[in-house]
C-alpha cells in the first residue's frame, strides 16, 4: 500500500527530473 505510493513518487520524481534535465540542456 505505501510501498506502492512511495514507488509511484519515485517514478514521478524520475520523470520529473528528465524533464528538467531536458530543459537545462537546451
Amino acid at each position: 500500500m505505501i510501498k506502492d505510493v512511495i514507488a509511484n513518487m519515485n517514478v514521478h520524481m524520475d520523470k520529473s527530473i528528465e524533464a528538467l534535465r531536458k530543459e537545462y540542456q537546451r
